[in-house]
């Protein structure tokens, strides 16, 4: 039922845009590189970082946005929200409106929830990083070696944010028993500070791990008939 109801909102919207497109044909473009570059460089190192800083007030935009790899995060059309990939597990973050200025600029750890951080411009970039060390986040790779220690078959990644357990749209899993394994990786989720990636392996055996720490739990529904995630590593 609620698709047929989503098939008519999706419908009556695209009847009500296309009678505003008739109505007015003035079109907005969106600027391509209002969405990120993602053919810059991948990180900003920690020498490139201090040469930054050495530009203190007028550091710009132009000075980050077309050197290095971003996403813009902003959901204001115009606005930029970018987040660089800092050496050493940090991240830079910049806010910028539409024409460009930016009003705000913070370092912070990657495993901090965008609190803690300080502007580069005016405060001491290794005073901070002495102060408040990080490292660099496990990759796919690595995280499925460490899995693989604890399994005899090969692994595949499970992409989480499509492998939901609610049951509203095809890529959905609709198995309840995965539906349960997915409501109980949440409060893991939450142990671990939303760092998990799940992987599986061809005997259908359920693998959690940790980007922050490394830690590998694997799932079981067998003790007491209720799922939980032992500790491997």
């Amino acid at each position: 039922m609620r698709k047929i109801i989503l098939i008519f909102v999706i419908a009556a919207l695209c009847i009500l845009l296309s009678s505003c497109s008739n109505e007015n044909s003035q079109t907005f473009t969106i600027p391509g590189e209002w969405y990120g570059n993602f053919d810059g460089k991948d990180i900003i190192t920690l020498d490139e970082l201090r040469t930054l800083v050495a530009k203190g007030k007028s550091l710009s935009f132009e000075d980050l946005a077309p050197v290095y790899k971003w996403i813009n995060f902003s959901n204001t059309m115009g606005n930029y929200n970018m987040v660089f990939t800092v050496e050493g597990g940090y991240r830079l973050q910049a806010l910028a409106e539409q024409d460009k200025k930016i009003t705000h600029l913070s370092l912070q750890r990657i495993w901090d929830e965008n609190v803690g951080g300080i502007d580069i411009r005016y405060n001491d970039v290794d005073e901070f990083i002495l102060a408040n060390p990080s490292h660099p986040a496990l990759t796919i790779d690595e995280m499925k070696l460490l899995a693989r220690k604890y399994s005899k078959n090969d692994l595949t990644l499970i992409e989480l944010e499509w492998w939901e357990y609610e049951d509203e749209f095809p890529y959905h899993c609709k198995d309840p028993k995965k539906q349960v394994l997915r409501e109980s990786l949440d409060a893991l989720w939450d142990t671990e500070e939303a760092t998990l990636e799940m992987f599986v392996d061809t005997a259908e055996n359920y693998f959690a791990v940790c980007r922050k720490n490394g830690n590998v739990y694997l799932y079981d529904i067998e003790t007491n008939q209720k799922p939980t995630w032992n500790f491997q590593q």
